[in-house]
């Protein structure tokens, strides 16, 4: 379950099956009786932004010091998440027909996505954990004969204790956190594009541009994922449209004051359509100022985290001579904007000196059903794909502030003949 800011995705998957299926959340709720599902809208169910979900996952991408099991969000919030989870099991099960379970004693978990910076065990990952414990408790027993709210509180208290305790509570599915990054690029993983070694992911959600550095390979024939850096930037593209709209409030005070300056007599008023050219022209400078602003601060940060990783993290990669594999992905990353900056900073040697950037878009893989459907927006649904795998499957899974720095091998060769992380 991807419980993204602006909008939740799911997909169910069934590893013994080999398949996964995306659930139309938004059709399930909003129009149960249309007909079939037909594009990726479909699968996407919208947040309102001041709904109690927007309110939680904003406090939560943003590390926000306040207690996010305040319970005026966290009440709505579980019920929000519990029709999520009833939906999503009754479509899956309608799907791929309901008989074919008929004799099979079906064990559910519930994956959710968080940032990588929430390390397990903060308070974030555990505030994250007993929410969606609660929820599925809800979902899955229903406490029946109790109010709805009455109900919540109750699931909410077993949850809290059972987190502490480390209980599993009865009839109730397990719930695992994955980051994000590790969650979205599983179906490349498991392709036959993947490669081994180091790569680079630059997500544009609604609020958060998340970049980050991590390795692909296998240990003693074990799956390590190590993040080796990583950032957050709150430039996304709901963020990125509040900054241009509180530059253009400042521009047009700037525009008003100094036309309120102009001295008028007689006939000498300033003629309308020149005035009303000079206050969209105001906006428009304002708008590109902005964003000239917001991707110079993304390019900042992507030099920074690739410096980092070339320089403490990963100096002897093979990735810097033959070519780093970038992931550009997320609902975001398609915005005139956005997609013109990545244009502009990927490439050979147009970032990192020496480096070719090597530009790639995630593909709907196969065991997604409806792949063939919304191949150009899969990228909305990744996250969540990635999250239909049982957790045991995703290995090792290595935060950043748990990675050591290494110092690069010397010599005219050290990068083609030393052994880096990714070789290992």
């Amino acid at each position: 379950c991807d419980l993204g800011t602006s909008c939740t995705k799911v997909v169910v998957g069934d590893n013994a099956r080999g398949i996964a299926v995306a659930i139309p959340l938004a059709k399930e709720i909003h129009s149960p009786s249309a007909g079939e599902t037909g594009s990726i809208s479909d699968f996407l169910l919208p947040t309102g932004k001041g709904d109690p979900k927007f309110v939680f996952m904003t406090a939560i991408k943003n590390a926000a010091r306040q207690d996010p099991l305040d319970h005026s969000i966290v009440i709505p919030l579980i019920s929000y998440l519990a029709i999520v989870l009833e939906k999503s099991r009754s479509s899956f099960l309608k799907q791929v027909g309901e008989a074919s379970y008929a004799d099979v004693d079906l064990v559910w978990q519930v994956n959710l996505g968080v940032p990588c910076r929430m390390a397990a065990g903060s308070q974030l990952a555990n505030a994250f954990r007993v929410v969606a414990l609660a929820a599925a408790h809800l979902a899955w027993s229903g406490n029946k004969g109790a109010d709805r709210e009455t109900a919540i509180r109750q699931s909410l208290n077993l949850a809290r204790n059972a987190a502490r305790s480390n209980w599993v509570l009865e009839n109730t599915p397990t719930v695992e956190v994955i980051p994000e990054i590790i969650a979205e690029i599983q179906g490349y993983r498991r392709s036959p594009r993947a490669v081994r070694g180091l790569h680079a992911l630059i997500d544009v959600g609604a609020t958060t541009v998340d970049i980050a550095t991590f390795l692909i390979h296998e240990h003693q024939g074990e799956n390590v994922f190590p993040i080796l850096a990583a950032e957050v930037l709150e430039i996304g593209c709901s963020r990125l449209h509040e900054r241009r709209m509180g530059r253009m409030d400042e521009a047009v005070k700037v525009w008003r004051t100094s036309l309120s300056a102009t001295r008028t007599h007689d006939k000498s008023i300033p003629d309308a359509v020149s005035v009303s050219q000079d206050a969209v022209s105001a906006i428009k400078d304002s708008f590109k100022a902005t964003d000239s602003a917001t991707m110079n601060e993304l390019g900042v940060a992507l030099h920074k985290i690739l410096k980092f990783t070339r320089e403490r993290r990963d100096p002897n990669s093979r990735a810097f001579e033959q070519g780093l594999r970038v992931f550009v992905c997320g609902g975001g990353k398609n915005a005139p904007v956005f997609s013109e900056k990545f244009d502009s900073l990927l490439g050979n040697g147009k970032l990192i000196r020496g480096v070719d950037l090597q530009r790639l878009d995630l593909e709907a893989p196969e065991r997604l059903t409806v792949h063939s459907k919304i191949q150009s927006g899969y990228d909305r649904l990744a996250v969540a794909y990635g999250l239909s795998f049982p957790v045991i499957d995703f290995g090792r899974i290595e935060l950043p502030e748990s990675i050591e720095d290494i110092e690069p091998q010397t010599g005219a060769h050290a990068w083609s003949e030393a052994v880096g992380k990714d070789q290992v």
